[in-house]
């Protein structure tokens, strides 16, 4: 991993948040109060979806750029093609994921509105 720029260790840090904010999010998600709070968790949850797709995203279009062309070899490794699909393939299952948010959501508000 290259550390020449800090903004590159932060993907991997921000992950790791990511993760840890699962984990407080699944403690809580059977308490006496989540039913009352559904409707503000799931559209935070669609929103941190759909960066999550944009970001996905952004790291498959830097994979196309890395390492940066050398006279020698203009061309993308196998490797580097197979990633990149790989991380468009996520990005799009993340959307799909964003949007089966909204029935949820309204249906927690339906619920709560009586």
């Amino acid at each position: 991993m290259k550390t020449s720029a800090p903004h590159f260790a932060d993907l991997a840090a921000s992950a790791h948040q990511l993760q840890r904010a699962a984990g407080h999010f699944q403690q809580y998600a059977s308490s006496e109060e989540a039913v009352e709070h559904l409707p503000v968790a799931l559209a935070h949850l669609e929103e941190a979806l759909d960066r999550l797709a944009t970001g996905v995203t952004m790291a498959a279009h830097a994979v196309e750029a890395w390492p940066p062309p050398s006279a020698e070899d203009d061309e993308e490794s196998p490797e580097a093609r197979a990633l990149r699909w790989h991380l468009f393939h996520l990005a799009s299952r993340l959307r799909g994921t964003q949007e089966s948010c909204v029935e949820p959501r309204r249906w927690a508000r339906t619920l709560l509105l009586g």
